[in-house]
């Protein structure tokens, strides 16, 4: 999975959310089970409890977070924080707008927030080992998602991680916000491409064996390296 800027944050939080509901329905079941949860003359509960189950399990049989080889975020807002608060002002967007953006519920949207606030050890271990891999890729002159919420995010994932080879962190110096996806590769610039490239070779295959292609249909710049100069300096973000 790899998502762009708020596509990166959407897509991160649809990964924990669905870990998050196969942690609580496993709490249900056990409660259902009548191991030291379920209160057997609370009917109104219990059916609550049922409901729930199966309606993650119809959101659950769909994908499962632990079924995905990789995710990579670009250029995304991985922390809802003052970095992200500060970048949205300069947007013209007040705190009010943007706390409606999330429902009035902004901290739980907030990917960095979710890997603090679990209920025990148990359920962080489980929340965790469910976890794909996860490379994050950020421009360093990004003015409209903060490098710093990328590498804020990326310490939070590495004090949680037990294995820290299953993450990783790749700084374009220079680049903007649009720059990965847009003005590097018409330049001929494939270093995002490239690096997506090795991603999918290293999740997907035991012994990695995919080659890079050298072909200059692939490798060109897709336009003139003025007009690309030009880009960047009328580009809003």
């Amino acid at each position: 999975v790899v998502g762009q800027s708020a596509g990166g944050h959407v897509a991160c939080m649809a990964i924990f959310r669905n870990i998050q509901r196969k942690i609580a329905r496993e709490i249900d079941v056990v409660a259902t089970e009548g191991l030291g949860v379920f209160v057997p003359d609370d009917d109104e509960r219990n059916t609550n409890i049922s409901s729930r189950i199966l309606e993650d399990d119809a959101l659950n049989d769909a994908w499962s977070a632990s079924d995905l080889k990789g995710f990579a975020a670009i250029s995304s807002p991985m922390t809802l924080g003052s970095v992200i608060t500060h970048s949205f002002r300069r947007h013209g967007l007040d705190d009010a707008m943007v706390e409606r953006m999330f429902g009035f519920k902004k901290d739980e949207y907030d990917p960095c927030l979710t890997l603090h606030n679990f209920q025990s050890v148990d359920d962080k271990e489980k929340f965790l080992k469910d976890l794909p891999p996860i490379s994050i890729y950020h421009g360093t002159k990004d003015k409209t998602v903060p490098y710093e919420a990328s590498d804020a995010f990326y310490e939070e994932l590495r004090r949680a991680m037990l294995d820290e080879s299953s993450i990783s962190f790749v700084s374009y110096v220079g680049w903007s916000h649009t720059d990965p996806i847009l003005e590097a590769p018409m330049d001929g610039d494939h270093r995002l491409h490239k690096d997506l490239f090795n991603d999918v070779n290293k999740w997907t295959t035991t012994s990695p064996c995919l080659i890079w292609p050298n072909d200059s249909k692939v490798n060109d710049r897709l336009c003139p390296h003025f007009m690309v100069k030009l880009s960047r300096f009328v580009n809003p973000f």
